[in-house]
């Protein structure tokens, strides 16, 4: 790896680790204008890190630079007991449209019924993706899911499949 590479890098564990949320963000945002961004392998590991902070942040970084082994990563963090971690998870999921995502979203959906936001967050998600196999749980669950947010969000989803699969 290139001098330059490791900056980048060493740049990047830096946001990670010490930044504010505000600050992580401007610096995310702009090496994802400048087309700078290397790839995820280097910061697999700290989707697992001691730090909850850290595996959200992490995250979130590898679902804008992608790279072998980062659905299955971000898959990994569904079950995180963080809540910040596992909503940040689903979001990245969505917001990569990772079709081999959608059993693991379907299963966190089939068991976290108590939890209406991460629910919300994940319906959206599924509807992002696209994948015709939601279709069902989100039309089953728009109609019995605890919480109006859940079920209107539910609704949305499958809205949008519907749509696709027309199209």
């Amino acid at each position: 790896m290139g001098t330059e590479a490791l900056d980048l890098q060493d740049t990047l564990l830096d946001a990670v680790f010490n930044d504010s949320d505000e600050r992580f963000m401007n610096r995310m945002s702009d090496l994802l204008k400048a087309g700078t961004l290397p790839a995820g392998a280097p910061f697999l590991p700290l989707t697992s890190h001691e730090t909850a902070e850290v595996r959200r942040r992490s995250v979130f970084l590898l679902s804008q630079i992608g790279g072998a082994g980062v659905i299955e990563a971000i898959c990994a963090r569904l079950a995180d007991e963080a809540e910040l971690v596992r909503a940040s998870a689903v979001s990245s999921l969505g917001r990569l449209q990772a079709k081999e995502a959608v059993e693991p979203l379907l299963e966190l959906f089939r068991t976290r019924g108590d939890d209406h936001l991460l629910l919300k967050a994940v319906a959206e998600a599924l509807g992002k993706i696209g994948d015709p196999a939601a279709l069902a749980p989100l039309q089953e669950a728009s109609r019995s899911a605890a919480g109006v947010t859940v079920r209107s969000a539910c609704m949305m989803a499958a809205c949008k499949l519907q749509a696709r699969t027309r199209a």
